[in-house]
């Protein structure tokens, strides 16, 4: 019965990584991959078209495609400020010192 379960979440769009072992159930152990599997299956539901439950898990976010103009993309380009557009002249690692222990105490022994 748990096989058919986990063979129909698995059509529904829950992730391989998500399922468990059947035995992991049946002895008592690894219950949070079969916690994840719960959750996982919770959120593929809410998919469903005539869905009206309660839900449990996080609703899977459905891709929207964006479409930008050539001339929405250089616009954007050229909008931005020069230390976006990867300038480090103002940051350096002038004066650091690679390598040198970290002296928390005073070990000069003055």
């Amino acid at each position: 019965m748990i096989e058919i379960v986990m063979k129909k979440a698995g059509e529904m769009g829950v992730k391989n990584q998500s399922m468990f072992d059947v035995n992991d159930l049946y002895e008592n152990r690894n219950m949070t991959q079969v916690l994840e599997f719960i959750v996982a299956l919770g959120g593929a539901v809410q998919l469903l078209p005539d869905f009206s439950g309660a839900v449990l898990g996080v609703k899977p976010t459905e891709s929207t495609a964006k479409h930008f103009t050539d001339e929405e993309v250089k616009a954007a380009r050229d909008s931005q400020i020069s230390m976006q557009a990867g300038s480090n002249k103002f940051a350096s690692m002038s004066g650091t010192r690679v390598g040198m222990p970290r002296h928390i105490a005073d070990v000069t022994g003055s």
